[in-house]
Order: structure tokens, then C-alpha cells, then sequence
């Protein structure tokens, strides 16, 4: 009896305490990393939670994304009563995740570490020879993010880490006397997998993107430093967006890649890196605010590259990210009604949220429509509530507005927007945002505290 008041206590404690998953207005959104499981031959459990903290280090650099404390969240676990080692259910995870007061819950496994070495002597006397030889490590990691309110997988991810050295050394009457240790290598491997792991989770729940901010004769320098995993010899993909993707019913579900270039980081500091363009003359190709993200040798080896880009100001802002109203030039798909509901029917409940009262992305989980969809618009709001918290309110206004407008119903959007205005000073468009919030959703109360308080004054 006494250990079921204390479990009680300690759950109604971490309830009150916990912080809200997300605002738009600047906080960050609440991860819980579970202690990795190991599914690879000689793996141990205590390698397996090394690995862990390796991507909780790297999430932790993240503008957008607060990883709550690892330590708390294997504490809730041993209250109640399961050792994190086996806390690979999902239910139970969304249990710990919402006792935790975080959004989101990380699952993951190492299902691979291996090394392979080659090589062969060449002699070159009876009892003198040149030995060559590589060795190559490779780590797979599996993951899974889990939304505790709505108990879906909300990401899944497997990527494998390679890192290989080469070596020369001398053999004498059977002995080799290495030139070049290969220690190291299985750590390399991990954080090549960690790396673009953390990078996808940053992009996909944070909306956070990484660009480059300079360019010279000699290389560029990107916003990706130490503390986001980069290392030296890193390759990074450089890309800009195309046109929309559009699903079935006309909404943007994904935008194109047009890949630039391949860089390799040669120098690291704690926030930027400076890297060489392989190969140099593709530099040409290369702009300010281009985007990044890590990549593979193999799949730079076979990527198609696009062999020239138009001039930055000949593209207009439909062509690279839609006409605004849900459709590409030529689409021919037609703008939702204004004003209609984004959800056909009741809208879908999530236990202990009031969609009527919040301004965070959660809302866009009670919108009945497709899975798809609401994944889309929830990583286009997280990049929209970045750009809001870094003070770049116009960038914020026009993609809110942008989402307003292709997705009928989208009152959360709609209100954002018009916050966004206000912010740039424009407050009649402030005013109508707020108005068209309203008739999206009468009940929707952030609206109508933000027209009392704020812009009726």
C-alpha cells in the first residue's frame, strides 16, 4: 500500500511540474530518449546506452527540440516497476512519455557492429615484405519517435555509419609493426549514423534546417559545427528546394530536392564548419542560404547532380514553394473553401487536450484528415514557430499564411498569422487573420483573447 501512495505521489508530482510539449511563441518542443536495446552479437547493454547518449548529445545542440533528462526518464520507468532496458512496447513508452510531461518519446536499437579488415604482403626479400591493408566498421541504428498524445509512430528511421581507415605497414619474419593504429573506428561508425539521425529528427519534429552562410574561393563555411555532430571528413549534401510535391487531393506534401553539391568539412569549430566542394568546380553552383544535409559516400557516388540553377532573382516565391492556394502553375487543383473545415465530421480526440485553447502544433493532431497530411502540416508549423521564435516575423507570417490559405479550416494557422502581423506592425491584416480564425473555428479562444487584449486596446 505504501508503494503504491509513493508510485501515486511521484507521478501527481512529475504531472504538475512537467512544461507544456510546445509554443509556437519560443519554447521547445519535449523529446524523452529511452536507453537504446542491442540487437547486435557483442553488443553489450552498457555499449548500447553509450550510444544513446551519443544522440542525446547531438538532439541537445538543437534550437527547437529540449531533450528532457534521461536519468528522470529511467527513474518513472523504475517507478513503475520496468527497467528501461525493456521499455520497447509503445504503450508503455507513451506511459513514461506522458507521466514525463514530454510530447514525443525515442525508441531505438543497435542492430549492427561489425568490423572487416583486408589486406595482403608483398614481399620483398625472404623475410621482408610491404603490408597494405584497410579495415571498415559499420554501424546500423534503428529508432522510432512515438507521439505520446496521439500514441502514433510519428518517425522511423534506420541508418548505417560507416568509417574506414587504411594502413601501411612494415612485416618482418611474420611480425607487423603498424604505422597506423585502427582503434576508433566502431566510434567513427556511431556517430556517422548519429549524426544524420539527429539531423532528420531536427528537420522533421523541429522544422530546423542548416545552410550554408558563406562562400569563398577556398571552400564555404556552413552553420553545422561540433555540437551538431560534425566532424572532420563529414560529407554533406547541397541542395535547394524545387516544386511542391502534391498528394491526390491537391494539398503539398513534400517539396523537391535539387541537389548542388557534395562539401567534405575539413575544419570544425564549436557552431560552423568550413568545408571543400568535391569537386571544386562545383562551387559555382553554390549560393548563400543554400540547405544541407548529411549524406553517404555511396549515395553522393550516385546522386544526379543538376548542371546549372537559375538566377536568384528569376524564380518567384510560387515556383518554389506553390501558388499559395494548394496548387502548383498548372496543377489545375482548386483552393478549399474558405472557411470550411479542415476535418470532415468530429474532429479526432486527444485524451486531456482542449484543441479550443492551445497554439501549438497539437492542435493540428485533432484535424480529421488524413495521417499524411497531418504529419506535413505539423513539421511546415514547426519550421513557421522557428522562424517566429528567432524573430524573423515576416518569414513566419508568410508561411503561416501560406498554410492558412492551401488548407481550409486551418485555424490555427489562420491565428498565427495574424499574431505574425501584428508583430510586423500590420494590424488590420492582424484583425482579419483573427476574424477568419473565428469563423474557421467560433470556439477557438486564443482569438478571441488576442482581439480583446491585443489589437482591440
Amino acid at each position: 500500500m505504501k508503494r503504491l501512495i509513493s508510485v501515486t505521489c511521484f507521478v501527481f508530482f512529475l504531472l504538475v511540474c512537467a512544461a507544456p510539449a510546445f509554443s509556437a511563441e519560443g519554447e521547445r518542443i519535449r523529446i524523452g530518449v529511452m536507453g537504446f536495446e542491442s540487437k547486435a552479437d557483442g553488443v553489450s547493454q552498457r555499449q548500447a546506452e553509450i550510444i544513446t547518449d551519443i544522440l542525446t548529445r547531438q538532439l541537445a545542440s538543437s534550437r527547437s527540440i529540449a531533450v528532457h533528462e534521461r536519468q528522470q526518464i529511467a527513474l518513472i520507468g523504475e517507478e513503475i516497476r520496468m527497467g528501461m532496458s525493456g521499455l520497447v512496447d509503445i504503450n508503455t513508452a507513451v506511459e513514461v512519455g506522458r507521466i514525463a510531461g514530454v510530447r514525443y518519446m525515442l525508441m531505438g536499437s543497435v542492430t549492427e557492429l561489425s568490423q572487416r579488415a583486408s589486406g595482403a604482403v608483398i614481399p620483398l626479400l625472404c623475410s621482408l615484405g610491404i603490408g597494405t591493408g584497410s579495415q571498415e566498421a559499420r554501424a546500423t541504428i534503428d529508432i522510432r519517435v512515438v507521439d505520446t498524445a496521439t500514441s502514433e509512430i510519428t518517425l522511423a528511421l534506420s541508418e548505417t555509419g560507416l568509417s574506414s581507415r587504411s594502413a601501411t605497414a612494415v612485416s618482418f619474419y611474420g611480425v607487423t609493426f603498424a604505422e597506423t593504429e585502427f582503434g576508433g573506428l566502431e566510434a567513427r561508425a556511431i556517430e556517422d549514423a548519429t549524426n544524420r539521425i539527429a539531423h532528420q529528427i531536427r528537420v522533421v519534429l523541429g522544422g530546423e534546417t542548416s545552410h550554408v552562410i558563406s562562400i569563398s574561393p577556398g571552400g564555404v563555411i556552413i552553420d553545422i559545427g561540433s555540437s551538431m555532430g560534425a566532424q572532420e571528413g563529414s560529407l554533406y549534401l547541397v541542395y535547394e528546394d524545387g516544386r511542391s510535391i502534391l498528394g491526390m487531393d491537391g494539398q503539398i506534401i513534400d517539396r523537391e530536392k535539387i541537389p548542388l553539391a557534395v562539401i567534405k568539412i575539413t575544419e570544425v569549430s564549436g557552431s560552423t564548419s568550413t568545408a571543400t566542394v568535391a569537386p571544386p568546380s562545383e562551387i559555382g553552383m553554390i549560393r548563400r542560404g543554400d540547405k544541407i544535409e548529411p549524406i553517404t559516400s555511396a549515395k553522393a557516388r550516385t546522386t544526379k547532380f543538376a548542371t546549372s540553377r537559375a538566377p536568384a532573382s528569376s524564380r518567384t516565391f510560387e515556383e518554389l514553394f506553390g501558388d499559395g492556394a494548394g496548387s502548383e502553375s498548372g496543377a489545375g487543383s482548386p483552393a478549399p473553401a474558405a472557411g470550411a473545415p479542415a476535418q470532415a465530421g468530429e474532429r479526432r480526440e486527444i485524451p486531456g487536450f482542449d484543441p479550443d485553447t492551445s497554439t501549438d502544433a497539437t492542435v493540428i493532431g485533432t484535424y480529421n484528415i488524413d495521417a499524411s497530411t497531418r504529419n506535413m502540416l505539423t513539421i511546415r508549423h514547426r519550421g513557421a514557430a522557428n522562424a517566429f521564435s528567432n524573430q524573423k516575423y515576416d518569414e513566419a507570417y508568410a508561411l503561416f499564411s501560406e498554410m492558412a490559405n492551401e488548407i481550409s479550416g486551418h485555424y490555427l494557422a489562420a491565428y498565427w498569422a495574424g499574431v505574425a502581423a501584428q508583430r510586423l506592425g500590420n494590424l488590420d491584416e492582424s484583425l482579419e487573420w483573427m476574424e477568419k480564425a473565428l469563423a474557421m473555428n467560433p470556439n477557438y479562444q486564443p482569438a478571441k483573447d488576442f482581439k480583446e487584449n491585443t489589437l482591440n486596446k
